[in-house]
């Protein structure tokens, strides 16, 4: 599981209950003509704890699918061209996986979930996506204003090069 460490997540905690966020399905990349697209598949679990001490328990758990649109770049640094990313849009379904309090409308939560992934799970899935990863490369080799297409089912990097043989 993964615990969130934000400002909402402080403030929950000091009312000593908490929110566990978990994949409950491997994130998944996808690719259009439009651009890229992550759907990630968990739960937001929500405890609590009696005002008498008691053990802390699950008042419920809401299902979340979160879809997001994702800008990518590529970031020349020396010989290594990097591809990064970052989530520009989202959306987020949500249902009642399980619940010890009764059943409700989620639906009323919808604009609460929506911030707290915008502020607590979104920041970091930017942090990771910004790293990026390597574009692989021939020793020698330079990429030369790279840029970046895209198509139904992959992304395209397109480049000037320059080489120098070693």
């Amino acid at each position: 599981f993964y615990r969130i460490n934000t400002p909402i997540g402080t403030q929950i905690s000091q009312r000593n209950d908490g929110i566990y966020v978990y994949a409950t399905q491997t994130p998944t990349f996808s690719f259009s003509k439009k651009g890229a697209i992550i759907t990630a598949i968990g739960n937001i679990d929500v405890y609590v704890i009696p005002s008498n001490g008691g053990p802390r328990s699950i008042a419920f758990t809401l299902g979340v699918k979160l879809t997001s649109d994702v800008m990518a770049n590529l970031k020349v640094d020396g010989q290594q061209t990097m591809l990064t990313g970052k989530i520009i849009s989202q959306s987020v379904g949500l249902s009642l996986s399980a619940t010890s309090i009764g059943n409700f409308n989620v639906i009323v939560l919808n604009s609460v979930v929506n911030e707290f992934i915008a502020i607590g799970i979104i920041p970091f899935i930017n942090v990771q996506l910004g790293k990026g990863f390597a574009i692989p490369n021939i020793p020698g080799l330079t990429f030369v204003e790279p840029t970046i297409g895209w198509g139904q089912g992959y992304l395209c990097v397109s480049s000037s090069v320059i080489y120098f043989p070693s």
